[in-house]
């Protein structure tokens, strides 16, 4: 076996460790250290399934602590307005050149929640505003744009929800429903294909590792540095997204 796909099952357990606790950031890890190893264009198709994967894991494994009211008339409405716009833009636009100023902004948002989060009490949450859905319409639209829209997402959540538990099985849930449609689009143009499905198979093994990882982890934290952890993945996501938008 090359060395290259036993490093890339080592990130599969490290990205999807954390994806596990926090209920977000797995792919994102996965792709930006993956591809220090293998082109994007292999890696996407192949990561998919594996991420399909891991977010039924935990949509299925904690079912219960879906907040069904949040998701159904929240989440899902307001960013599905925006994920078919961004599919459009894609399509008719080149913004591949401002990625790197939604990484900055990821980043800086990220950092300035983190300081908050870290100057208030336990059981606080911070203010919400009354426009905050446009942060889910954001996050579609994004989504739709640059398969990135997860950081907006999980902005909303963390000031919404204050129970981790409901906010990683919430979140599963919603990528659930965009990786079924994402592994569908690209299994019809033929990105999925025998040979990255046989490599996503075998990346199945180091993922149920990243279980056992994920589960302590997110068992362990305490609601504060649970925040604390979701801040840094976002701040990491930021910063990735800068770099390979470079």
């Amino acid at each position: 076996m090359e060395m290259t796909f036993i490093l890339l099952a080592v990130i599969v357990i490290l990205a999807y460790g954390v994806g596990t606790a926090t209920g977000f950031g797995s792919s994102l890890i996965a792709l930006t250290l993956g591809a220090n190893l293998f082109s994007l264009d292999f890696l996407v198709p192949v990561i998919i399934p594996v991420n399909l994967a891991a977010t039924t894991y935990i949509a299925v494994r904690h079912f219960s602590g879906i907040d069904w009211r949040i998701f159904l008339k929240r989440i899902v409405p307001l960013a599905m307005i925006g994920q078919p716009i961004g599919m459009l833009v894609f399509h008719v636009a080149d913004m591949e050149g401002l990625k790197w100023a939604y990484g900055l902004f990821v980043l800086c948002l990220s950092i300035f929640e983190m300081r908050n989060t870290l100057r208030v009490s336990d059981g606080q949450l911070p203010k919400v505003s009354p426009w905050s859905g446009a942060w889910l319409i954001a996050g579609g639209f994004v989504q739709g744009l640059w398969v990135s829209g997860g950081p907006l997402v999980a902005y909303w959540a963390a000031r919404n929800i204050r129970d981790k538990g409901i906010f990683r099985s919430t979140l599963s849930a919603l990528w659930f429903l965009l990786n079924s449609i994402l592994l569908v689009t690209y299994i019809i143009s033929g990105s999925i294909n025998a040979h990255t499905a046989r490599v996503s198979a075998w990346l199945f093994i180091p993922l149920v590792a990243s279980f056992f990882l994920g589960e302590r982890l997110h068992n362990k934290l305490p609601e504060k540095s649970f925040r604390i952890l979701v801040y840094a993945v976002l701040i990491f996501a930021g910063a990735s997204i800068i770099v390979r938008s470079l």
